[in-house]
C-alpha cells in the first residue's frame, strides 16, 4: 500500500523529525510504501526577494564587517545543514506546492501526525493556509483511507475558531480511524468535534534504544559532560536550577542544541548539531534536565533519570498526559520548585512493563488502521 504522512514541516526540531522518522520506519517495516508530505523550503516570494538579500549580505559581509555571512548562502540553510542532512538519509519527503485532489489521487491511505499537527498556531503557514489541509479537505471525494496516529492539539484547549470547528469536524467525520497522542486530545475530539478516539504513545517510543544507537555513527564524538541540558526557553532563572542541579549531583551540564538566531549571536553559535549527535548525548548522559516533550521521550527509551521543566507557553497537558502514562509524574517540575534528589532510582521495569503494553496497543491500531477495508 502506498501511504502518505502529513506532519509539521521538518527543519531543525529533533523530535519533529524523529517522530517523522519513527513512523515512517514503523510503516515501512510493515510492507508499505512510504513518503512524507513536506513544505518546499523555499517559497516563491523568496526567489524574488533574493537578489535583494544577496546585495543586503554583501553590504553587511564587506562594509560592517560581518565575516561569517554567506553572500549565496542563506542563514537558515546554514543553521540546518546537520539535521538537513539526516532528513536528506532518511526521510523518504514528496515536496508538496499543492494541496489538491492530484496529490490525493497518488495514494492509498493518509495518516496525520503525530506531533501538534492538530494545532492551529503550529500547522497554518504560507503553504498550509487553513486547518482543512490537517484533516485531508484535499482528499474530499477520494477513495482513499483517512487515519491519524499520535496527532496533537498541543494543549487541554481547544484554539480552534468557530469556523476551523465547522469545517474540521466534518472533515473528521470522514476518518476510518482516529488517535490522539494526549488523554486531553480524546476529550477535545468528542467535545468539539463529535469523534471518538484513541490515546496512543509517540511514534518514537514505537523504536527501541537499539534502533535510534544504530544511527549514532561510530566515530560520532563522545559528548563533553554528563549532564545534557535541553531546554529550548532558557532564562536566568533556569540557568540558576541547572546550576544547582550540577553541583548537587557532582555532573558536568553539556548542551547539545545552538543557541537562538538572533541580534548580536554569531552565526556559527546557531547551527544546529547534528541529529546524530543529539542521540549521542542521550547515550552519554546520566542525567537530562530539559523543557522538551521528545527529550522526556528519549530519557524514557534510553533510560536515562530525566527532571522535566514546565514550559507553559509550550502547552502542559502533552508532558502531564506522557509522564502520567508511566507513572513518572514526580519528574515533572515547576519553575517555581527546588530541584533536589535528582538522581532518585528509576523503576525501569515498571516503566518497559507499561511501554510495551502501550506499544502493542498503539502498533495494533496503527495496523488495522491500515489494512481495514473501507
Amino acid at each position: 500500500m502506498k501511504i502518505a504522512i502529513l506532519t509539521l514541516p521538518f527543519r531543525t526540531n529533533y523530535g519533529q523529525i524523529l517522530q517523522g522518522y519513527a513512523l515512517q520506519t514503523v510503516l515501512s517495516r510493515m510492507g508499505h510504501e512510504v513518503e512524507m508530505l513536506d513544505d518546499p523550503y523555499f517559497s516563491w516570494d523568496y526567489y524574488l526577494r533574493y537578489p535583494l538579500m544577496c546585495v543586503k549580505r554583501t553590504f553587511e559581509k564587506f562594509i560592517s564587517g560581518k565575516k561569517d555571512v554567506e553572500i549565496f548562502v542563506p542563514e537558515h540553510v546554514r543553521i540546518r545543514q546537520h539535521t538537513q542532512d539526516f532528513i536528506d538519509k532518511h526521510i523518504h519527503r514528496r515536496v508538496v506546492r499543492r494541496w489538491d485532489s492530484r496529490l490525493a489521487s497518488e495514494f492509498d491511505a493518509f495518516v496525520v501526525g503525530s506531533d501538534q499537527v492538530w494545532r492551529p498556531k503550529y500547522f497554518i503557514s504560507g503553504n498550509r493556509p487553513d486547518m482543512g489541509i490537517a484533516f485531508l479537505s484535499f482528499a474530499s471525494g477520494k477513495d482513499v483511507k483517512r487515519i491519524s496516529y499520535a496527532a496533537s492539539f498541543g494543549t487541554d484547549e481547544c484554539e480552534y475558531t468557530e469556523d476551523q470547528l465547522v469545517e474540521c469536524r466534518q472533515l473528521l467525520k470522514k476518518f476510518d480511524a482516529i488517535s490522539v497522542r494526549e488523554q486531553s486530545g480524546v476529550t477535545i475530539c468528542k467535545e468539539h468535534f463529535e469523534a471518538n478516539a484513541t490515546h496512543v504513545l509517540d511514534p518514537t517510543l514505537l523504536l527501541s534504544a537499539e534502533d535510534y544507537m544504530s544511527l549514532i555513527p561510530k566515530d560520532c564524538p563522545k559528548s563533553e559532560g554528563d549532564m545534557l541540558v535541553y531546554v529550548l526557553d532558557e532564562n536566568e532563572q533556569v540557568r540558576n536550577y541547572i546550576d544547582r542541579i550540577s553541583q548537587k549531583n557532582g555532573l558536568a551540564p553539556f548542551r547539545v542544541n545552538a543557541k537562538k538566531h538572533e541580534a548580536g549571536v554569531p552565526l556559527t553559535d546557531c547551527i544546529q548539531p547534528s541529529v546524530e549527535k543529539w542521540l549521542q548525548g542521550f547515550k552519554d548522559a546520566r542525567l537530562v534536565v530539559t523543557d522538551s516533550f521528545h527529550a522526556c521521550v528519549f530519557s524514557i527509551i534510553f533510560h536515562k533519570p530525566f527532571i522535566c521543566i514546565g514550559n507553559k507557553d509550550r502547552g502542559m497537558s502533552r508532558f502531564d498526559s506522557l509522564l502520567r502514562t508511566f507513572n513518572l509524574d514526580h519528574r515533572f517540575k515547576e519553575q517555581s520548585d527546588d530541584f533536589y534528589n535528582d538522581m532518585a532510582s528509576f523503576d525501569w521495569t515498571e516503566v518497559d512493563e507499561i511501554l510495551g503494553r502501550k506499544r502493542d496497543e498503539s502498533m495494533l491500531f496503527l495496523h488495522n488502521g491500515v489494512t481495514c477495508k473501507k
